[in-house]
């Protein structure tokens, strides 16, 4: 009969080999016969995470930690499964206290890194990364890691030289150029993008991440036909919060008495943008329930959307469903038959009689200014604008600004007061579960929006309000490049940076353009 430490010795190189199933039941013997062996619950614990079970790796994990606590490899491996089991907070204090612990750990540090990137930390996570490195300057996923963490910070310089060093350490490893790919796409080389794309899936034709990244180039450039099949890939991506289902996906077959759910996906400007094919989906089917975020429910409801729901409640029996900006693939949709109809998004007309009452009450050209989007959004830094640099629209003669900001970016208008004059609609404007809903109708009663790239734009260009929208000089891919209008949205105007950062010369066009405006109301 084999020893305890023959056993192990077994399980331990079946592990190494990858037979899991064979590895797992010689460990699980040996705890029945020494339940308090912390070595063994390590081990088990790490194999139940690659197996992909998080919540049970934690229990065997915590109790190897509880049994030896001073060994700081446990603890790390117990910092890694609490942020698969996205309980983020457990694992930065567990991975803290191991890298406290055991310094010269490297692994714990990426781990903690990881960690408190996906806890919104970035600059504590980069720093984390960095000592990962300095324990192990050749750690090719450390430093794709890092990459990513820079890229969120808008250091891109110093991010491509991340993820450059990544590819040469792991030139084999589909990921380390989709990353380095997606570096170079937000930097505006495009060529060079799918270069890096074509890299990656030469070694993973499957690599989800360079397959929507491509999907998204292609989609900027207006190649929607080849653009929205690589972009059905993002239902893979981490980063995307689509839904996924065992029915199976509409593909855009007439459904007779079929029930067809439609989920909205990633942010609220989103389902603004892409609601507009609920019309198309009903030519096919009769029996629609879309689930979104509860507050839109209203505002949709105002706009004859069907079947509403909520996107995170339980949901009503369906046959097939489909993601919401899925529908552009499903209809074939090229950039000539983008549905433009409209306005598509409407909102009560007593709502909007009250506000025209309210704002008749001031002089000039209306203009309504919203300029901070969900901070939460990982290219928000490029995105959203400081209020200060709407202060040329100000100056215009005849023109008033109207916040529409509401929330996060509000507190700018406080501290710029003494500036220039912003009349603050914000705090009368969509009560509780009722979002939007004050904002659409004010925007209707407005002369021009000028936004950030954010939901406000998109509510003004389904409204089919007069709208600019300010945009980074690589913007998302939906606004593509070089144009000053939007397929999407015919009542839209777009302004880009020349250069990287420079909102100032984004506003003096913007300003100028105003002035005529102003002159030709007056």
């Amino acid at each position: 009969m084999a020893t305890i430490s023959e056993a192990l010795a077994l399980a331990f190189a079946l592990h190494e080999r990858g037979e899991l199933a064979q590895a797992e039941q010689i460990y699980r013997r040996i705890l029945d016969v020494q339940p308090a062996n912390a070595d063994v619950l390590h081990r088990l614990g790490v194999l139940i995470l690659q197996s992909g079970r998080a919540d049970e790796a934690v229990t065997l994990l915590e109790r190897a930690v509880a049994l030896d606590p001073r060994d700081g490899g446990m603890a790390a491996n117990l910092g890694a499964a609490y942020t698969v089991a996205s309980r983020h907070e457990d694992a930065r204090r567990t991975l803290q206290a191991a890298v406290e612990r055991d310094p010269s750990n490297a692994g714990a540090f990426m781990n903690l890194g990881n960690t408190l990137y996906l806890l919104g930390r970035l600059d504590e996570a980069a720093a984390a990364l960095q000592s990962c490195l300095q324990r192990a300057p050749e750690h090719g996923a450390a430093h794709g890691n890092l990459g990513v963490v820079l890229q969120d910070l808008g250091r891109l310089e110093e991010a491509q030289a991340c993820y450059e060093r990544a590819v040469e350490l792991n030139p084999e490893s589909a990921m380390a150029h989709a990353n380095l790919g997606t570096l170079l796409k937000d930097r505006g080389r495009l060529t060079d993008a799918l270069d890096c794309f074509a890299r990656a899936l030469a070694i993973q034709p499957d690599c989800q991440p360079a397959l929507c990244g491509r999907g998204t180039v292609l989609l900027s450039q207006g190649d929607f036909s080849a653009g929205w099949a690589d972009y059905e890939n993002r239902i893979g991506c981490q980063q995307f919060n689509t839904l996924q289902f065992p029915q199976p996906r509409w593909d855009g077959s007439p459904l007779g008495d079929r029930t067809l759910l439609i989920h909205c996906e990633q942010g609220l400007g989103d389902t603004f943008q892409f609601i507009r094919y609920l019309k198309l989906v009903a030519q096919r089917a009769s029996k629609i329930v879309v689930a979104c975020e509860p507050q839109l429910i209203p505002l949709l409801t105002d706009s004859g959307v069907p079947g509403l729901v909520e996107r995170k409640g339980p949901l009503p029996p369906f046959d097939v469903h489909a993601p919401l900006m899925s529908l552009p693939l499903i209809f074939g949709t090229t950039v000539d038959t983008i549905p433009r109809d409209v306005s598509y998004l409407t909102v009560d007309q007593g709502r909007i009689a009250k506000w025209r009452l309210e704002l008749g009450r001031y002089e000039g050209l209306k203009v309504g200014i919203a300029w901070q989007g969900a901070k939460s959004f990982a290219r928000d830094r490029t995105r959203s604008i400081p209020l200060e640099q709407f202060a040329p629209l100000a100056k215009v003669p005849g023109v008033r600004l109207f916040s529409l900001q509401k929330g996060q970016g509000s507190e700018q208008l406080a501290a710029l007061a003494d500036r220039f004059p912003v009349i603050d609609l914000a705090r009368d404007l969509d009560p509780p579960g009722e979002a939007f809903l004050d904002t659409a109708a004010v925007m209707q009663c407005l002369n021009l929006v000028v936004t950030s790239d954010s939901a406000p734009a998109h509510l003004a260009g389904a409204l089919g309000v007069n709208v600019w929208v300010a945009l980074a000089r690589v913007p998302e891919w939906r606004w593509m490049f070089e144009r000053a209008d939007s397929p999407w949205y015919p009542t839209m105007r777009l302004f880009r940076q020349r250069q990287s950062g420079d909102w100032p010369a984004v506003f003096a066009e913007m300003a100028a353009e105003l002035a005529k405006l102003a002159g030709g109301s007056s």
